[in-house]
């Protein structure tokens, strides 16, 4: 077996070749030489390898971090792409938003345009008919001044002739009264016992004359001064007991179904909520003098005496009028519920003379709640009457709540209003009688009248929501006026018709609150009319008043307020 040599040993000389001149240790040193000399050839063959190794390591690692390099710039240009597109498209659509909102500003200004042109000629037209209205108003305002200046030198000329008729009066009767002068003194004793005999009688005839008008007052107060204000007096309060007789089983029936009891519990406290929410938005506006009303325009005039708006609690009784309209219940007879008989069965008797109970009494509710409003608010501030007058003349007139969509079903209203005011419709009494005072309305709690304070307040309150009532304009409504003012007219002119002895502190007060708060409109509905009504309230009417009547505290206000309203108004009403 061949024994294998290290490629870097340098092979060992033989014996037999060693040169006998060589020493043993200049032979050891050669020797060390040629081993150090292979072992830095070998080291450097080591060094070699390992460099190599470590290039080859090297350029292993370099080329994996090349594919790495390789695959994530692969990936970073495919997100670019991708970026790129979605950029691209969102470039895209904004390009389109910008387009669409271009076109839609330009359609904007054009819709604007249109709108602001058709606006200049509204106001065009409204200014030409503003001034057309103007100067027919002026015209009429002219012709009425000619027609007074004609009725003033009328009434000059009508007065120089009687006094000229006057002056030659007195002149025959001085020739007269001359010329009997000598008979006189002749029959002067008998005369004195004469006239001593007629003043005796005359006192006599004045002391049964007080007698009998005491007893025509009292008689007043027991007894209707018109029997036929007395029956429909009557009639209304039939209906009002009808009334009562039907909430009863009405709600009787209603508590059997807990549905129905549920929504007609809603509607009754929606309706209270709703009406009780009204406010007086007109406010304290300032009062117009006559001269400065005959110079407004119809429409302004109107305008100025439209009522306030209370949208919302209309929206609301509204609705829940046309709910009870809409849920089943039992029907009534109408018939009941109206003081006269419609002109529709008059002329038709096959008319339905039904209606659903649930809306009669949603009305009943409705009218009960403004009632209670006018006793509790306006008999404090007069001026909270006025919504309540205005969303009743707003509801009653609809169709949908009406007899035969035509005949308005305001006597449900009415019938209540005869109970808490009847002198509103002709009803009279004394107040220093229990029967009296019931015929005027005077309330009871707990079986004893109110306090007179309080009965005045109530019938102040009563009498400003009568006249925001009837006082309403329906000249431009496509609804029927469910009560005219000529109901106010009859109203205040009845109670200046009453006689002396017949007026009671009652009276004086719902003449004043049919005033306070309506002068304005009364005015406008009847123009010089109501000047001479107003005027004749506020002197002949007072003035003639018994003497214990004058005494009473509404005298004063009654004064105080013509006072207020001449100043105002710039009328002479005093």
């Amino acid at each position: 077996m061949t024994k294998l040599q290290s490629p870097y040993r340098l092979p060992r000389r033989s014996r037999a070749s060693w040169n006998v001149q060589d020493s043993p240790s200049r032979q050891l040193l050669t020797d060390l030489e040629s081993e150090l000399q292979r072992l830095k050839i070998h080291l450097a063959d080591v060094h070699k390898v390992h460099l190599h190794d470590r290039i080859t390591q090297q350029n292993g690692f370099d080329e994996r971090d090349a594919e790495v390099a390789k695959q994530q710039l692969a990936g970073l240009n495919r997100a670019y792409l991708h970026q790129e597109a979605i950029r691209k498209d969102a470039e895209a659509e904004l390009e389109a938003w910008r387009r669409k909102v271009a076109e839609e500003e330009a359609q904007r200004k054009r819709i604007e345009e249109e709108r602001r042109r058709r606006e200049e000629e509204e106001a065009r037209r409204q200014a030409e008919r503003q001034k057309r209205e103007r100067e027919e108003a002026e015209r009429r305002a002219a012709e009425e001044r000619a027609k007074a200046e004609a009725i003033r030198l009328e009434a000059e000329k009508k007065a120089k002739e009687e006094a000229e008729q006057k002056i030659k009066r007195e002149a025959e009767q001085k020739a007269k009264a001359e010329a009997e002068e000598k008979a006189r003194q002749e029959r002067k004793a008998s005369a004195q016992q004469e006239v001593a005999a007629k003043a005796k009688a005359k006192a006599e005839s004045e002391r049964q004359a007080a007698a009998k008008q005491k007893a025509d007052a009292v008689q007043t107060s027991l007894s209707p001064s018109n029997p036929q204000k007395e029956a429909v007096h009557q009639r209304y309060i039939q209906i009002h007991q009808n009334l009562k007789k039907f909430r009863k089983p009405f709600w009787d029936q209603c508590k059997k179904d807990a549905n129905l009891k549920q929504q007609v519990g809603d509607i009754r406290r929606k309706i209270q909520k709703s009406v009780a929410q009204l406010v007086d938005l007109k406010g304290n506006s300032k009062a117009l003098p006559i001269e400065e009303l005959e110079k407004l325009t119809p429409a302004e005039r109107r305008a100025r005496a439209a009522p306030p708006s209370n949208a919302h609690a209309l929206k609301d009784v509204r609705e829940c009028l046309q709910l009870a309209t809409t849920i089943p219940t039992t029907t009534i007879d109408i018939r009941e519920f109206l003081a006269s008989s419609p002109p529709e069965l008059a002329n038709n008797p096959s008319v339905a003379t039904t209606a659903p109970a649930l809306l009669i009494y949603a009305l009943n509710i409705f009218s009960k709640s403004i009632i209670a409003q006018l006793a509790n608010e306006a008999s404090v501030s007069p001026a909270r009457a006025e919504p309540l007058g205005v969303i009743a003349a707003q509801i009653f007139p609809l169709p949908e709540f009406s007899f035969n969509q035509t005949t308005p079903l305001i006597d449900i209203l009415l019938a209540k209003y005869h109970i808490v005011c009847p002198p509103l419709f002709g009803i009279t009494g004394l107040e220093s009688s229990a029967q009296g005072r019931n015929r005027l309305g005077w309330w009871k709690e707990m079986g004893k009248y109110i306090p007179s304070a309080r009965h005045h307040d109530r019938m102040t309150g009563f009498a400003a929501g009568y006249a925001a009532l009837s006082l309403r304009n329906f000249s431009k409504s496509r609804f029927r006026n469910p009560y005219p003012p000529h109901h106010f007219w009859e109203t205040i002119t009845w109670l200046l018709d009453l006689p002396p002895a017949a007026v009671q502190p009652t009276h004086l007060t719902i003449l004043k609150g049919l005033i306070v708060q309506s002068v304005e409109r009364f005015l406008v509905f009847y123009g010089e009319a109501a000047v001479a009504v107003l005027r004749r309230v506020f002197t002949s009417f007072l003035d003639r008043l018994p003497d214990a009547v004058r005494k009473e505290s509404q005298v004063g206000l009654l004064r105080t307020l013509g006072e207020s309203l001449a100043r105002d108004f710039r009328v002479g009403v005093v």
